[in-house]
């Protein structure tokens, strides 16, 4: 039997938690802009993996 764990992060800014696979990823020159939902976004120079 095998078991995906699905990570959840809580987002900074909204407080929802949400998973990876949720996530919508737009890279800017700046950084990267990652929503979690529709309406919120944080940004993020470098998207670290645990």
């Amino acid at each position: 039997m095998t078991t995906t764990i699905e990570e959840t992060k809580t987002c900074p800014v909204c407080k929802k938690s949400f998973t990876r696979k949720q996530l919508r990823i737009s890279i800017q020159q700046w950084g990267i802009r990652i929503y979690c939902s529709r309406k919120c976004y944080f940004k993020t120079s470098v998207w670290k993996k645990p």
